[in-house]
């Protein structure tokens, strides 16, 4: 008596290949996440510049949109801090530096918080809130373009986050110079614009751009001789940037770095 063939087993589905001792790939764990793990994932991302360069935009425009309104400060402390949080972190800045920035933010938000619920029952609190949120803003503007550039400096590879990096601290640049006009003015006891009652943030944010982009409306202009000359360089700044490092990352995209030029 005849046996008929045993058929061949069904080959045994293939599984999703991974480096030697890591856990093979699960797709399907991104979808499982919970609201809290796509947070901490996000917060946590290195050379994410894309959303770090949408944050700027974001925090530079509501400073200039709702300016110096105790809403405005709410809502720019609360943009500023969580910018100041992201770029450090993706920029792989220190432990302390990224936990004292949320910190400080955390601070700002809950005093520009209570100044925006008591109003101008408690000018003081209003008057703190104004400065943790100004001392936000330049921390961001000054500190975070070098966290940035050291970044950059020492990738292996120069790719596109590296340029929308080199394009946030650009906006950052002239979020910084309009610190710088302000500064000018309380320095020098008079207005920085010869218009009349133009003194304010959105003003400041508007000539920093302006400015550093040679526009040149003419519809605000420098009333001081040091006023003018900052103007100047920050023009001069904003021209040999672009055509110097963004330009030079551009034209090295994808290129491997050397030892030697990371040094």
């Amino acid at each position: 008596m005849t046996t008929s063939p045993t058929p061949p087993a069904s080959p045994e589905p293939a599984q999703p290949s991974s480096a030697p001792g890591l856990p093979a790939p699960n797709p399907g764990r991104y979808l499982r996440r919970t609201p809290r793990e796509h947070w901490h994932a996000f917060i946590s991302s290195r050379d994410d510049y894309g959303p770090a360069l949408l944050l700027i935009v974001a925090t530079i425009g509501a400073r200039a949109i709702i300016g110096d309104h105790p809403l405005g400060i709410f809502f720019g402390v609360l943009l500023g801090g969580l910018t100041l949080v992201f770029v450090f972190n993706t920029s792989d800045a220190s432990r302390r530096l990224v936990r004292s920035a949320a910190a400080l933010s955390i601070l700002a938000t809950v005093v520009s918080g209570a100044a925006l619920i008591v109003g101008a029952a408690n000018p003081q609190m209003e008057k703190l809130a104004r400065e943790l949120s100004s001392l936000i803003g330049f921390i961001l503007a000054v500190v975070a373009p070098v966290v940035i550039f050291r970044r950059i400096a020492t990738r292996p590879q120069i790719n596109f986050p590296m340029v929308l990096g080199a394009l946030s601290v650009y906006l950052l640049f002239g979020l910084a110079y309009s610190y710088v006009f302000s500064l000018i003015a309380a320095i020098q006891g008079v207005p920085f614009f010869v218009q009349a009652n133009a003194d304010n943030p959105t003003n400041f944010i508007y000539f920093s751009y302006v400015t550093m982009t040679t526009v040149g409306y003419g519809d605000y202009t420098a009333a001081t001789d040091v006023g003018r000359i900052i103007a100047v360089s920050e023009a001069l700044l904003g021209q040999l940037y672009l055509v110097s490092v963004v330009a030079l990352l551009v034209g090295n995209l994808g290129r491997p770095r050397t030892p030697a030029d990371r040094s």
